[in-house]
């Protein structure tokens, strides 16, 4: 700390006592917990943030950063008063933009903290209220940030867009306390007739989505949608960007307020109109088209939905957007969006919409067949618009299912496999539109496997492309689910690459969470055919689920998520098996891993259970598959305590369909234990 102190003029040393200090700030741990070393610390950073150095005061900076980071519970007070003077003229006035976003980013890391502190309740990690204590100030400075942009400013990351995300944090602490002050910023500022207090109004609108009540939220919605509208025709460009981005990021999570039928004529008219406006505001207005269409996804029981009149008007918009002289320009790609957006809407859409459907199903395969020709309308994009137009196209086939003629299904699959061919290359949006057509066409595409599965083979095995092997992997039980029986034929092309894939150890873990999937969906397809594979399946199995139960995901939440997917992954598998062993009648194979079965499901039954009503659901019913299959060769499994235990616990759930899975395996356990149940055996 010698090299930090007041009476040390040479600059590069203390940049480089900065550079140290950040390194090995996280060791200090002891010295912040002595009052006067931690003062000492404070002091000499503190002091460095007032350098007349651009980069001493970076250093500074980052160094502070650190602290509030891996010291929150010693900031208090002094100190935290002391880190928002220096912070908060650093934000105002520093000609160094850089410097000012980590002056920035330091109130956003003591959000991070409170937000997860608050969320974990945990008493010995309490929320210190630093940002209760200081709202009103930092407010103030925020909103006074949000204004800070330039006509010319298109960088992603800058002081405006710092200080709206560091507001959205502040008022997920702070909940409904916020919305009075927003509410008053937006009022004085929305008029004005600067286009920057405009916009930063805009983004304080935003900014607040997350924080106050869901009722509070949906009532400034609803008073506010007819001025965003009008923002949607602001003079300048910059307010009618940040107007449609805004209406994005509302439709996110509360896209029903402009579902109502009170407002849908108008904001479908407003947004249809703001689609031909320059790239960058289209393309947000694509986003929010996506997500009203999904929010307006009406019930199975539903013919019409709250979209259905506007429908084909809105496709119609799309599909010329998605070609404009500009869609590539300004940095966006307006075809990708405009086109999924186009798929988006196809996708959610009622059973009224199946005429439009018929004319987009031939709309997008003649466009397709252009895309294969010399001289494309979009010069050097034919591949891009071959990836888009079959992202549309696998939702319209699966809408068209069971009404796609044997000519058509032919000529479809002949050209995507002529891209595949004039690529040479397979790309993933080719092999979605296969799966929309095998789903479409079903056992139907059978006589398509012979063209089509070296291509799929070829896709399988290109693990470095986990996209494409992924949705090569969805696509095999797409196959298994369409062909049923008829895809054994296909059985000794496809299984030796997914148990390769899964022996893999380099292979991404999600990967294989699907390929397990996919191997009960093959097994319960297949019967008798599969048990070739069945032992090595059964075996990659039962060590999955060893790897399951030893794993121990700690505090990383993506180690929580594979974790618990994992398991779900291995009873779908087991329940799909267990069915394909039951219509091959030959268990000989499972016979030996039925204790090991067993077993993992007690694991997973253990304690408080700490699972999802659907999982439990498939765990019982499989215990269910297994005493049906068979009987009382099971009879001292079925007797174990764990097993009464969970077929309990799901028969107690509300969900009608639940409880009919814990009757349905508890008549099984009583006729097996009571050894009236007989087998194929």
């Amino acid at each position: 700390m010698s090299n930090l102190m007041p009476q040390v003029e040479r600059e590069e040393v203390k940049v480089a006592a900065l550079v140290a200090l950040i390194d090995c700030i996280k060791f200090c741990d002891k010295n912040f917990k002595i009052e006067h070393e931690k003062d000492t610390i404070m002091t000499c950073v503190l002091s460095c943030c007032g350098s007349s150095s651009e980069e001493m005061r970076m250093k500074a900076m980052q160094c502070l950063l650190e602290v509030v980071r891996y010291f929150y519970d010693y900031i208090s007070g002094k100190t935290l008063e002391n880190i928002g003077v220096i912070t908060f003229n650093d934000i105002r006035m520093d000609t160094a933009e850089e410097v000012a976003l980590v002056a920035l980013e330091i109130w956003c890391s003591i959000c991070d903290e409170e937000i997860e502190r608050l969320k974990a309740a945990d008493a010995a990690k309490p929320c210190r209220d630093y940002i209760r204590t200081a709202y009103p100030g930092l407010l103030a400075l925020l909103f006074e940030s949000l204004k800070r942009k330039s006509e010319n400013d298109e960088n992603d990351w800058n002081i405006s867009v710092a200080a709206a995300c560091c507001l959205s944090l502040v008022a997920q602490i702070i909940k409904d306390t916020i919305a009075d002050s927003v509410l008053y910023f937006i009022s004085t500022n929305i008029g004005s007739a600067e286009w920057k207090a405009r916009e930063a109004a805009l983004l304080s609108f935003v900014s607040i989505l997350k924080g106050p009540q869901r009722a509070t939220i949906l009532n400034i919605i609803s008073q506010a949608i007819n001025t965003l509208l009008a923002l949607l025709k602001d003079p300048n460009v910059h307010v009618r960007e940040t107007a449609a981005w805004t209406l994005s990021k509302i439709t996110e999570s509360n896209a029903e307020v402009f579902l109502d039928p009170n407002v849908l004529p108008n904001i479908t008219e407003s947004l249809l109109e703001s689609l031909k406006d320059s790239p960058r505001v289209s393309n947000q207005i694509c986003f929010v088209l996506h997500n009203l269409a999904e929010a307006a996804k009406p019930p199975e029981e539903n013919t019409s939905g709250p979209l259905s009149i506007y429908f084909k008007n809105i496709l119609d918009a799309l599909w010329m957007n998605s070609f404009r002289a500009d869609a590539f320009a300004d940095g966006v790609n307006l075809a990708n969006s405009s086109l999924a957006t186009f798929a988006n809407m196809i996708q959610f859409s009622a059973a009224d919409a199946h005429t439009t459907l018929i004319q987009v199903f031939q709309l997008l395969g003649d466009e397709f067949a252009r895309t294969l020709q010399p001289g494309y309308r979009v010069p050097d994009k034919a591949s891009e618009y071959q990836g888009y137009l079959c992202s549309a196209m696998q939702p319209t086939f699966v809408k068209l299912s069971g009404r796609i003629t044997a000519e058509d299904l032919g000529n479809l699959v002949e050209l995507v496999l002529a891209s595949f061919k004039q690529r040479v290359a397979v790309y993933d949006e080719g092999v979605l539109a296969m799966s929309g057509l095998i789903m479409a066409s079903g056992r139907f595409f059978q006589p398509h496997m012979e063209k089509f599965g070296p291509y799929l083979v070829y896709a399988l095995k290109n693990t470095e492309d986990v996209t494409l092997c992924r949705v090569a992997v969805g696509c095999v039980g797409d196959i298994a689910r369409a062909l049923e029986e008829l895809v054994a034929g296909y059985l000794n092309q496809i299984m030796p690459v997914l148990m390769e894939i899964l022996r893999n150890t380099e292979t991404d873990r999600e990967l294989k969470l699907i390929i397990i999937t996919t191997l009960g969906d093959l097994g319960m397809a297949t019967g008798g055919a599969f048990l070739p594979y069945l032992h090595d399946v059964l075996e990659m199995l039962k060590s999955a689920a060893q790897l399951s139960v030893e794993l121990k995901a700690n505090d990383d939440p993506d180690l929580v998520w594979y974790v618990q997917r994992l398991k779900e992954s291995i009873i779908d598998a087991y329940v799909s098996l267990v069915y394909g062993v039951k219509v091959a009648q030959d268990t000989a194979i499972m016979d030996f891993y039925l204790p090991d079965i067993f077993k993992f499901i007690e694991y997973l039954c253990e304690g408080e259970l700490d699972i999802s009503q659907e999982f439990l659901k498939n765990i019982v019913g499989l215990i269910g598959d297994m005493g049906d299959l068979y009987g009382n060769r099971v009879k001292e499994l079925l007797m174990q305590p764990f097993v009464k235990r969970v077929v309990g616990i799901l028969d107690k759930a509300t969900n009608r369909e639940c409880k009919h899975v814990a009757a349905w395996t508890s008549n099984i356990i009583k006729k097996a234990i009571a050894c009236l149940h007989n087998t194929f055996l």
